[in-house]
């Protein structure tokens, strides 16, 4: 008998994020969010039932990976940004002559 897993509910929720019509850097986060919410959970509670040394390694290292994804999807890289066109800020460079030379400067 199958019992419910979290990851049919994963699957169900990127399966609705594919058939929808959303933009790319939401696509992206969500998906990649989801991903890491099941590599934790899942490799946590095998680190936690497991016996073997060998197998508690690769769990918390699994639960490491999903943690990384996690950050991942909330801040990703300038290259994976303009790869898949979701480029969200533009930063301009800082010109520190023009705060220095303001009159409300600390700086003086």
């Amino acid at each position: 008998m199958f019992t419910r897993s979290p990851w049919f509910t994963i699957l169900g929720i990127m399966l609705l994020i594919l058939l929808r019509k959303i933009l790319k850097r939401m696509r992206y986060h969500t998906a990649l969010l989801l991903v890491s919410i099941s590599f934790v959970i899942d490799f946590m509670l095998t680190d936690m039932i497991t016996t073997f040394d060998r197998m508690q390694i690769v769990a918390r290292t699994f639960v490491l990976i999903g943690t990384v994804l996690a950050y991942l999807s909330y801040f990703p890289p300038l290259t994976l940004q303009e790869k898949l066109g979701i480029r969200q800020h533009k930063y301009e460079p800082f010109d520190e002559d023009e705060y220095m030379d303001s009159e409300d400067s600390d700086y003086v």
